[in-house]
């Protein structure tokens, strides 16, 4: 579930980008690890580009590539 608290100009009817804060699996016997090794705060960016909604998150592509690796 994803909420929201932002707000927006009166001029303005949407958002350009909004970032999310990621949380670990209270159950991933890693998850410290991964925090440990990031030394950042994990979040996700979601970017309204007007033809097209693209994402980022270097947290996510850390852990995506550290799988790929073993």
């Amino acid at each position: 579930m994803v909420f929201s608290y932002g707000f927006l100009d009166a001029t303005r009817d949407m958002a350009l980008w909004l970032v999310l804060d990621l949380q670990g699996l209270p159950d991933d016997p890693l998850g410290f690890a991964k925090q440990a090794v990031f030394k950042s705060a994990p979040t996700l960016g979601i970017y309204d580009l007007g033809h097209t909604v693209e994402w980022t998150s270097h947290f996510i592509w850390f852990v995506i590539y550290r799988i790929y690796q073993c």
